[in-house]
């Protein structure tokens, strides 16, 4: 295959996943990982791409989300529904009566509510749309006060970080603005959530992350922590191409291994 043949078929690749690996192409194309390195630098030369470790990215997932970009929590709340579902009934079978919880901010967390919602458990949550959508349950639920931030429905602030840190729990559970499943890092839209979200990581036994797998190719303006610092990862769905996370679990993975 000629070289000009090699880079047409990296676009086009990448057209259809929005990031590919070195690996991956070396595979797919027969060719050396050195020779795939040289085409990934030279299709970065011409502006067509961003290399990562490990491989490379369109230009056009660079677009880094902040609060000034994001979808309203309205918006994202229609976004991949049904990842968003699966992910958090594979989240939820970890569960049990007794157990005290954190329930992060995010639409994320929404779909939870009919898995939870039936469990003789304690919630603690600045998510005010969560606590709105629960309804009738057999949960408690302590709502974290601080400024009401409704591009988010919920509670941030020193107020907000200052209440999450006086509760002890046994499970937390986190969403993200995205996840770069090569490096490890989580991402978030504003620096008020990453304090929220590190408070309560502090004073919970066990720490989980739930994203559906759109966020494996989406980047945000903060850097929380890495996906090292949880327990385990929910998704509903494995990244393309490889990854590093270890302590990911998907949906779909374990519906095939129990067939």
């Amino acid at each position: 295959m000629l070289a000009s043949e090699r880079l047409m078929y990296i676009l086009d690749r990448l057209k259809e996943h929005p990031a590919v690996t070195i690996r991956e192409m070396s595979l797919e194309l027969n060719i050396s990982e050195a020779t795939v390195r040289r085409d990934l630098d030279e299709l970065q030369r011409q502006g067509k791409l961003k290399r990562q470790h490990g491989g490379a990215v369109l230009n056009s997932m660079l677009h880094t989300i902040s609060e000034s970009t994001d979808w309203t929590i309205n918006e994202k709340t229609m976004m991949h529904t049904e990842g968003k579902r699966k992910a958090c009934e594979l989240a939820s079978e970890i569960v049990r009566d007794g157990d005290c919880i954190y329930i992060d901010g995010g639409s994320t967390m929404s779909f939870l509510i009919p898995y939870l919602k039936n469990k003789k458990i304690h919630i603690v949550t600045p998510n005010i749309r969560f606590v709105r959508n629960l309804g009738h349950s057999q949960c408690s639920v302590q709502i974290i006060g601080g400024t009401y931030e409704p591009f988010f429905d919920m509670s941030i602030g020193s107020k907000a970080t200052q209440a999450t840190s006086e509760f002890r729990y046994d499970l937390a559970f986190f969403g993200a603005g995205g996840v770069d499943p090569l490096t490890k890092e989580v991402y978030s839209a504003t620096i008020e959530t990453v304090v929220n979200k590190v408070a309560a990581m502090k004073n919970s036994l066990r720490n989980f992350l739930i994203v559906d797998s759109s966020k494996f190719s989406q980047r945000a303006f903060c850097y929380c922590c890495s996906t090292d610092d949880f327990e385990a990862v929910f998704s509903d769905l494995l990244p393309a191409g490889e990854h590093a996370l270890d302590n990911l679990h998907s949906w779909e993975e374990k519906r095939s291994e129990t067939k």
